[in-house]
């Protein structure tokens, strides 16, 4: 008897035909084969006989072993088997090759039998070869544990990665000893599940060693098939190792990006939600499902047409929200921003746009609400608050309207009759009688002075004060030649140190200003002094700052702050006269102007103001 060629197949987990050799014909016929279950093709009683050994592949142990079949289309013969499981990445067993030949059980080989097994053993190393070449190319570690010999060797790959000596082959100690010391133990459990003889036939592991020289930690992806002899008997342990540093590395990247950003969301004042293509809710934080109240059956589903549906009785207005939606997700490419009225009072900010990948590609959509109501309310009380504002302003106006008109006039009649006493009855009054009409006058006119400067310190408060570019060097000429006479009078003597570049100022506003420093700086002397003011300027970081020196009495340090309060006064009027509001003015109009003013003095040295204003552009 010709005994056929071997038979090839690959068998599913189904238990059916995948693919298959030619062979099968010399076998079975011309049948088509791809497809059909397994014991429809080498029937009933060949498959009861073969089916320990297709349970123990689908298991993913290895099998050889020999099986007598006593009917066609498989029989009357003595089948030798091998099948060799394959597993995924993650352990699962997809199905097993099959390799079927005739044993040709007996002491009376033939000799084409005899010339075939060459062959095969031939194909076997061409095969071993193959697999050695592809294990050096992938940079695979291997090693072998023969149970029964009790050797443990491995390959020159795992030996320079383990830094093993050439020397210490088949010591498994040494081999253990260089895994790393937290993992070795979780390691040799592996192995010892591996020897169970209910064990499942393949394991995977991942751990560290340490390398050899500088003792890095590298992580390394094991994995461990085990052969079994007849009786389901572990008799060898073959594994290969890969160095899987790299990958860790970026998976430990990856997982503190993804925990970053994890608690980004989660620190966010905005309820987030992530959207994929198929309407999956990928990504949320705790906020989102706070701010919405969704269900946790809703949230455990992670549909999003699920929340939508258990959030439109909180709206105002659902179907306006609704159509929205549904026009976002048939137009991803556009942004979107409104408002959201809730029943309960609350309003939403809700915005919206597409995630996209760096080269273009649209997987779904961002959402982000935040809750608007309290910012709403101070809007609205702000609002009520400028309204009562401006009533007041208008108040004030109407006020300062009455002061500088019905006030003033009565101090205008007041000194216009003093002067009618002294010019047309001076001959009928004493000395006495003039000197109370003198000061009548001096009184009226400090009191006109100042209701003005309070009318001017209201309007600073009150005015619109747009902001311009102001040349200083005129400015100050301009504001000398209003105090032309006063300074002849006084003797005094001003100089101006250029150069004054230009500020961003309201003109009026430190026309009025350097006005007020000026006066203080010639009236504010010691008696029989002749007044010497300096005025000069100074750049920096994007300022300029002005100063006005004078050589006066100087403000001793604990009344620096003080002096450019309201009505505050350090003199008596005999002394020194004035409202006692004019450095008030200073400070407030330079500060309406986004400035800063400040002193430098010492009783008895002079004084140095200074206003610091923003460049112009």
């Amino acid at each position: 008897m010709t005994s056929p060629a071997s038979l090839v197949a690959f068998i599913d987990r189904d238990r059916r035909f995948v693919c298959h050799s030619a062979a099968w014909r010399e076998w079975l016929g011309d049948a088509t084969l791809d497809g059909r279950d397994l014991p429809d093709v080498i029937g009933a009683e060949a498959y009861e006989a073969l089916r320990p050994h297709v349970d123990t592949a689908l298991a993913g142990r290895p099998v050889h072993a020999e099986t007598w079949v006593s009917r066609p289309p498989l029989g009357p013969r003595t089948l030798s088997i091998s099948c060799v499981p394959q597993t995924s990445e993650t352990g699962e067993t997809r199905g097993f090759f099959a390799f079927v030949t005739d044993a040709a059980a007996g002491h009376g080989v033939e000799e084409a039998e005899v010339h075939r097994r060459k062959k095969m053993e031939e194909a076997l190393r061409d095969s071993q070869d193959r697999l050695r070449l592809a294990v050096e190319a992938a940079e695979l570690g291997t090693w072998d544990w023969d149970l029964r010999a009790g050797i443990f060797t491995w390959n020159d790959r795992l030996g320079r990665l383990w830094g093993l000596p050439s020397t210490a082959q088949g010591d498994r100690g040494v081999f253990l000893s260089r895994i790393h010391s937290e993992d070795r133990g979780r390691v040799e459990q592996v192995l010892r599940d591996a020897l169970r003889p209910e064990g499942g036939g393949a394991y995977r592991v991942e751990f560290r060693i340490l390398a050899p020289g500088d003792r890095t930690e590298r992580w390394i992806s094991g994995h461990i098939s085990v052969l079994v002899d007849e009786a389901q008997q572990p008799i060898r342990l073959i594994g290969t190792t890969f160095d899987m540093t790299g990958r860790k590395s970026v998976e430990q990247e990856l997982l503190f990006r993804k925990t970053l950003l994890e608690s980004q969301s989660e620190a966010a004042i905005d309820g987030i939600l992530v959207v994929d293509s198929a309407g999956r809710m990928v990504s949320f934080n705790r906020r989102f499902v706070r701010m919405w109240g969704i269900p946790p059956d809703v949230v455990a589903a992670r549909s999003d047409e699920a929340a939508i549906a258990s959030v439109l009785h909180n709206l105002v207005a659902p179907e306006k929200f609704i159509s929205r939606v549904r026009y976002l997700y048939a137009h991803p490419e556009e942004e979107s921003r409104d408002e959201l009225a809730l029943k309960d009072g609350r309003t939403f900010d809700r915005y919206s746009a597409a995630v996209r990948s760096a080269d273009g590609v649209m997987h779904g959509r961002v959402w982000y609400f935040r809750d608007m109501t309290e910012q709403k309310r101070q809007q609205e009380a702000m609002r009520e608050g400028t309204a009562r504002l401006q009533e007041t302003l208008h108040e004030l106006n109407t006020f300062a309207y009455t002061v500088a008109h019905d006030l003033r006039a009565p101090l205008r009649a007041m000194v216009g009759f003093s002067q009618v006493l002294q010019e047309d009855y001076a001959p009928a009054l004493d000395s006495l009688a003039h000197d109370y009409i003198r000061r009548i006058a001096e009184a009226a006119r400090r009191m006109d002075k100042l209701i003005q400067d309070l009318l001017t310190y209201s309007r600073l408060t009150r005015d619109l004060m747009p902001i311009e570019n102001v040349e200083l060097a005129p400015l100050v000429a301009e504001v000398l030649g209003r105090f032309e006479a006063e300074f002849r009078e006084t003797g005094a003597r001003v100089d101006v140190n250029g150069p004054l570049p230009p500020v961003r100022a309201h003109r009026v506003a430190l026309h009025q200003v350097i006005s007020n420093l000026l006066s203080n700086a010639v009236k504010f002397v010691a008696p029989g002094t002749r007044p010497e003011v300096r005025i000069y300027s100074q750049r920096k970081r994007g300022r300029v700052r002005l100063w006005v020196e004078d050589n006066g009495i100087g403000i001793a340090g604990e009344y620096q702050d003080r002096i450019f309060g309201v009505f505050q006064r350090l003199h008596s009027l005999a002394e020194y006269p004035g409202t006692g509001i004019g450095l008030a003015i200073v400070k407030r109009a330079v500060e309406r102007m986004g400035g800063r003013v400040g002193v430098e003095s010492a009783t008895g040295k002079g004084s140095r103001f200074w206003i610091e204003f923003r460049s112009a552009r």
